[in-house]
This record gives structure tokens, C-alpha cells and sequence, in this order.
């Protein structure tokens, strides 16, 4: 049940008033609330708007059961591809988070990166990996705290960099930017700053 895919765009100028806080993609069964591109080359595979996927070795359906989600299909081995979205206004916030949900299963172990740019810029200034494993299979909740982005306007990419073709399926949904206090975080996992190129 795929909806479409995304377009390949340049990420070199984001026009357009910031995004506010609190800043919620929810990925309907239209696509994204807001404006998101694929960056990298799609000979790489596609990002995709799902409705759900039902196959021999996989069976997902939209976190919160809302309509939609994303999901990156490699289209050779070792593939890596990304998607960027808009401008977030992080100028008022005081504990600013990002929060994604990313569908995951114990024998899956692919690279979900989830890069955070100052506004315009071409190069990351900080990296989080995460992998799409987990214990049991589901949606589970990941959380990066943006501290040090307090008082800027960022944007978000996020990559996947998937290890073996038509293994596992890179799919995220409900992304979210807002003021959390330290007592609302589940961190699932987050590394150390490192870098990722597609």
C-alpha cells in the first residue's frame, strides 16, 4: 500500500518563515505535514509515503494507527539516502527535543541517522545513530536533546544507510520537535557525535 514517493530536491536554501515549536509531523496517509526532499540520489532506492506493508517477512502499519508513515527502500546493497525537512525556530526554546518513532525488530540492524543542521548550512554540525533494532518487534520511541541548538533555527535530515537489499525496510514516523523536561524523556539510544556521508 505505497502512496508515493518523495522528490529529489537540492537542500542548499530553505525559503519560507521558520517553523514554531512545538513542531509535529504526524505522516498522514498524504505524506508529510510539511516540507521534506530526498537529497541523495535516487539510484540509491526511495523514500516513500506507506499506508502500510504487508509481506512475507514484514507487516507494518503506521504508528498511532493514523494513516501513513515514511520508509526508505534501498535499491542496491549498502545504499544510503537522505531526507531533509524545513526550518525549525528553536529562538524561544527552553528544552527544545527531537523525538521520532522508528519501526524496529531483533534480527534488523541498519543505521537511521538523524542530522541536525544550522539553517543554510551544507555541512552537519552534529550526528545522532541510531540502529533499527530492538528486542521485540515494533515502533519504538527515539529522543535527541537540542541543548546546544537553543536560540537558532535548524533543520533536520534524517539517513538511512541500509546493509543488505530486501532484508529490512528503514520506516519512521510521528516526528516531533518540542520543549521536554528531563523527566518527559525516554531516551531509547543516542551515540556520540560522528559523521555519516551519503
Amino acid at each position: 500500500r505505497r502512496s508515493s514517493d518523495l522528490y529529489l530536491n537540492s537542500p542548499l536554501y530553505s525559503f519560507g518563515k521558520p517553523y514554531p515549536l512545538p513542531f509535529h509531523d504526524g505522516i498522514g496517509p498524504e505524506g508529510f505535514d510539511y516540507n521534506w526532499i530526498m537529497v541523495s540520489s535516487p539510484t540509491q532506492g526511495h523514500w516513500s509515503y506507506w499506508e502500510g506493508i504487508s509481506a512475507s517477512w514484514v507487516n507494518i502499519e503506521p504508528y498511532g494507527l493514523d494513516g501513513g508513515f515514511v520508509a526508505f527502500i534501498p535499491d542496491k546493497d549498502n545504499a544510503i539516502s537522505e531526507i531533509r525537512g524545513g526550518r525549525i525556530d528553536l529562538g524561544n526554546a527552553v528544552s527544545p527535543t527531537l523525538i521520532f518513532h522508528a519501526y524496529c525488530r531483533p534480527d534488523w540492524n541498519d543505521i537511521i541517522s538523524a542530522v541536525i543542521f544550522e539553517a543554510d548550512a551544507q555541512t552537519s554540525e552534529d550526528v545522532h545513530i541510531f540502529r533499527n533494532n530492538a528486542d521485540k518487534e515494533g515502533w519504538v520511541e527515539f529522543s535527541v536533546p537540542l541543548d546546544a541548538y537553543k536560540g537558532r533555527t535548524i533543520q533536520i535530515s534524517f539517513m538511512a544507510a541500509m546493509q543488505r537489499t530486501n532484508s529490512s525496510v528503514i520506516a519512521i514516523d510521528e516526528i516531533e520537535v518540542r520543549n521536554c523536561l528531563d523527566n518527559d524523556l525516554g531516551i531509547y539510544d543516542f551515540s556520540t557525535p560522528s559523521a555519516l556521508s551519503p
